[in-house]
């Protein structure tokens, strides 16, 4: 898998602390959206929680987002582009960055929390939400640099 440039730094960055926090919470969302809708559906008062509630999608989900972004920011500018594997790691490391950092010093939560499924959950949704992030932040590819692409596996 050969490393790409993105659009810019400005631009990279931007896209990951601006979309990642809503791609992330659109899939963190996405595995309780059948029980959300059941209780939407017996109780509208749980649409109006869920609708006041996405306020805090932002504040809590950016961090994660500008760990990334500047992760992969600085490999753009380092290395003239980035994978998206690469990518994948800026995002689990974002992700674990921002756990440690809430659970330990603003929820004050201590170690035994840490080490979770729910916290192994929320690390592989930064890491795919990264994922995301970075295809939005490359530049689109000319059609002959794809075929010529295409053409040297063979």
């Amino acid at each position: 898998m050969s490393a790409r440039p993105g659009q810019g730094i400005l631009t990279t960055f931007a896209i990951f602390a601006l979309a990642g926090p809503w791609i992330g919470a659109f899939l963190l969302f996405l595995p309780n959206a059948i029980n959300v809708f059941r209780w939407i559906a017996n109780d509208s008062t749980y649409f109006w929680l869920l609708l006041n509630s996405v306020w805090y999608v932002y504040p809590f989900g950016v961090w994660p987002g500008l760990v990334a972004g500047a992760i992969v920011v600085w490999r753009d500018y380092s290395a003239r582009g980035s994978t998206i594997l690469f990518a994948a790691a800026a995002g689990a490391i974002g992700g674990v960055i921002w756990i440690a950092a809430f659970e330990l010093f603003v929820f004050k939560l201590g170690t035994k929390y840490l080490f979770t499924e729910l916290n192994l959950w929320r690390t592989a949704i930064c890491a795919v939400a990264a994922m995301a992030c970075w295809r939005l932040s490359r530049a689109p590819q000319p059609a002959a640099a794809l075929e010529d692409s295409g053409n040297s596996r063979n």
